[in-house]
């Protein structure tokens, strides 16, 4: 099943208009990514658009996610962590690898 979600993930990420994927890691529990934004667009609504959309096709597609988030209608946490990455980005890259 995790291996299924994960593929779905990653094909509902490639589809987000105007923002690029360049990267990401899905883990049982969170995500990361590594995008490109525009600057036109703030950071909270992209992240919003993200969780929502995804959240809506897993419940779809997986009926147990349905089970086990009937309550609340969601998938993920409130908060997320964002930063931009500069200089830094090989580190940031080698973050993003390493989180199995």
């Amino acid at each position: 099943m995790k291996g299924l979600v994960r593929y779905e993930l990653r094909n509902i990420l490639k589809g987000i208009p105007e923002c690029e994927v360049l990267m990401s890691n899905e883990q049982d529990d969170h995500i990361h990514l590594l995008m490109a934004i525009p600057p036109k667009y703030a950071v909270s609504a992209v992240v919003g658009r993200i969780k929502g959309k995804i959240s809506s096709m897993l419940r779809r597609r997986f009926s147990s996610l349905q089970k086990t988030y009937w309550k609340a209608n969601v998938v993920w946490q409130l908060g997320y962590f964002a930063r931009t990455v500069g200089a830094n980005e090989r580190i940031v890259i080698a973050y993003i690898n390493n989180q199995d």
